[in-house]
């Protein structure tokens, strides 16, 4: 494999997140050999720029890829990130039920501005296990407000790295959305990622569409290091 190439593998998909740094036609040559080694595997997907787009995209489309969103990447230095005082409590799914918690992730996701994953609740469970390892119950966090749930964070260290911080997921229940609760609950987020996963930079990702999660973003901090656009391929032609 391509060592200027960031790949991810999860449950039941494939995505190629780094390939700004080969040619157009490594890229197609990438997902062909990423068909064939996972050859089980239902779901792929590319994120490339829009120089790195008008080379292969006629490629992709050939390959049975559809172009989905535009994506914008942000990161912050969290050397720089300090606490602050939150009425918001954390618990993760050492403390509580694994089926509450994707009950509680589940209805995150309802209204979310973002395009609906390809995979269930369940499988995109198995994709946190298998991405994060044996600490994912520590990744697995519920937030409560005076002992009411108002949504989920899970923060973790990106694989291949040792302190780059991201948010497997990042969601509040669509009646706890335009009060303020989240910007507080990602500056809490951040804050973990920092002290307890001992993260010393933060890269999130959201639809370029995402205009409260953009506004989240700016709130505390981050700034837009790329937008990138991203194409999907299912092999049973869905969608």
């Amino acid at each position: 494999m391509n060592h200027n190439v960031k790949v991810i593998e999860g449950e039941n998909f494939v995505t190629v997140e780094e390939a700004e740094n080969i040619e157009a036609q490594e890229v197609t040559a990438l997902l062909e050999q990423l068909e064939t080694e996972y050859s089980l595997t239902e779901h792929f997907s590319v994120l490339l720029s829009d120089d790195k787009t008008q080379q292969v995209k006629n490629d992709l489309m050939q390959r049975g890829y559809h172009k989905e969103d535009k994506i914008t990447y942000v990161s912050k230095d969290l050397t720089q990130h300090n606490s602050i005082a939150s009425s918001i409590k954390c618990r993760s799914i050492t403390c509580q039920p694994e089926s509450e918690f994707l009950t509680l992730w589940k209805n995150t996701m309802t209204g979310s501005l973002n395009p609906p994953s390809v995979l269930d609740i369940q499988e995109q469970m198995k994709s946190v296990k298998k991405e994060v390892g044996p600490s994912y119950r520590h990744t697995c966090i519920s937030a409560f407000e005076k002992e009411e749930a108002i949504g989920i964070i899970m923060p973790h260290i990106e694989q291949g790295t040792t302190d780059e911080g991201r948010l497997f997921y990042f969601g509040l229940l669509p009646e706890f959305r335009g009060t303020g609760r989240g910007k507080e609950l990602h500056h809490l987020a951040l804050t973990k990622l920092k002290e307890e996963f001992g993260a010393s930079s933060y890269v999130g990702t959201t639809s370029h569409q995402n205009s409260p999660m953009l506004n989240i973003f700016r709130s505390n901090g981050c700034r837009v290091t790329a937008v990138k656009n991203i194409f999907k391929k299912c092999r049973s032609g869905q969608r």
